[in-house]
């Protein structure tokens, strides 16, 4: 970008869920939100193998993170982190869930127990510092927990073969 005077920003992603996320065949298992809620939909109970914190950045705050740093004029190039900014659980989303579904079922796995929500990651990680992208934009909007389950409850009830329930099941 220097060599040739060009202003180029990179988005740095942390890890992302929600609405248009689909099993593509790109990574081996979908987000454990995504996971948990397809387990939800077909009426089985979620397992965790924690607590599973991480800088879980919904998709929808995403997209506008995203759509903010291609039109700011003031971005000056470089790396933009791109996160929530700070640590979430997934066992707050299932507890989210659970208010919403009063059915479902959650809960950790016991020692030795397998879990039938997945993820890559041994260990859990620490968010991403945003404060580059928070200076440049506008506070973000992010959505109150139980609303983005309700928003993904909702986006995953009306595209029901976005997500196989089994794709990469152990």
């Amino acid at each position: 970008a220097r060599l040739n005077g060009l202003d180029l920003v990179i988005a740095r992603l942390g890890p992302v869920f929600g609405p248009w996320e689909h099993a593509s065949g790109v990574r081996p298992f979908l987000s454990p939100q995504t996971q948990a809620l397809a387990l939800a939909l077909a009426g089985e109970e979620v397992v965790l193998p924690r607590a599973l914190a991480g800088d879980w950045l919904y998709s929808r705050d995403a997209g506008e993170a995203l759509a903010g740093l291609l039109h700011a004029d003031q971005a000056g190039g470089g790396v933009f982190n791109v996160g929530a900014g700070a640590i979430s659980r997934v066992s707050d989303w299932c507890e989210a869930l659970a208010r919403l579904r009063p059915g479902f079922r959650w809960r950790l796995a016991e020692a030795g127990e397998a879990a039938n929500v997945h993820l890559t990651l041994a260990r859990d990680r620490a968010p991403l510092s945003v404060n580059r992208l928070r200076a440049l934009l506008p506070a973000g909007t992010a959505e109150p927990l139980a609303d983005c389950v309700r928003d993904h409850l909702v986006w995953m009830e009306s595209h029901p073969t976005a997500v196989p329930l089994r794709r990469n099941s152990h």
